[in-house]
């Protein structure tokens, strides 16, 4: 990131916390069946991230 006074570049640093619920209710979990059913078929969410070659995510960043 450059900062607004200078011309400096270096790195951001940042820190992401995600909490995920616990103790759903039935119609909570129903929801997230629903949701899960919506990204059946769809190529974008059939793979995580994490699950990548080096190579896609290399090839990723030029599409």
């Amino acid at each position: 990131m450059t900062p607004v006074r200078t011309t400096m570049k270096g790195d951001l640093i940042c820190r992401v916390v995600i909490e995920t619920p616990v103790n759903l209710t039935r119609e909570q979990k129903d929801l997230l069946r629903q949701f899960q059913d919506t990204l059946d078929g769809d190529s974008k969410h059939q793979q995580s991230p994490h699950k990548k070659s080096f190579f896609k995510k290399i090839g990723d960043l030029f599409d």
